[in-house]
């Protein structure tokens, strides 16, 4: 679902920047969890003549919470490969697009990241939402390479 919308945005010439992209993926994500949460503990309680407005808003509550997190998880497991794969791209992209980021200069993106603030995994989380088109890009490339390497062997 969000390919189709990043095809959609990407084919109607919107550029969309990084942070409202994350935005909206938290929304969707957390959305799409909290409603189905909530159905399904609404349909249950009905089924069991409990009622089902207070278990929906549980269920509801349960879920988002639930999402978040998983939301958040996903999000750091991403910046711990990007950085791990590529600490020079990050660190460039927290010092130029990001210098209010305030990463001490004696400190590499990893370094900074394994400190664990919540203000360094915040501004790596952003950095990697705005280094995964050329990173998408990278990896695409090499895929190309070793295709036509394969390809020009057989």
């Amino acid at each position: 679902m969000v390919e189709g919308l990043t095809e959609l945005v990407a084919a109607s010439g919107i550029s969309v920047p990084a942070r409202a992209k994350f935005v909206g993926r938290f929304m969707a994500y957390t959305t799409f969890g909290a409603v189905t949460f909530g159905l399904v503990c609404g349909q249950l309680s009905v089924m069991l003549a409990v009622g089902p407005l207070i278990p929906f808003m549980w269920g509801a509550w349960t879920g988002f919470t639930l999402m978040s997190v998983g939301f958040w998880r996903h999000e750091r497991s991403i910046i711990k490969d990007y950085v791990g794969r590529y600490p020079v791209l990050m660190e460039q992209v927290i010092r130029t697009q990001f210098p209010y980021s305030n990463m001490p200069k004696q400190l590499s993106a990893e370094q900074w990241l394994q400190q664990g603030s919540l203000s360094a995994i915040s501004w790596c989380i952003l950095a990697a939402q705005t280094a995964a088109p050329l990173i998408q890009e990278h990896e695409d490339s090499k895929l190309r390479s070793i295709l036509e390497a394969e390809l020009e062997s057989s």
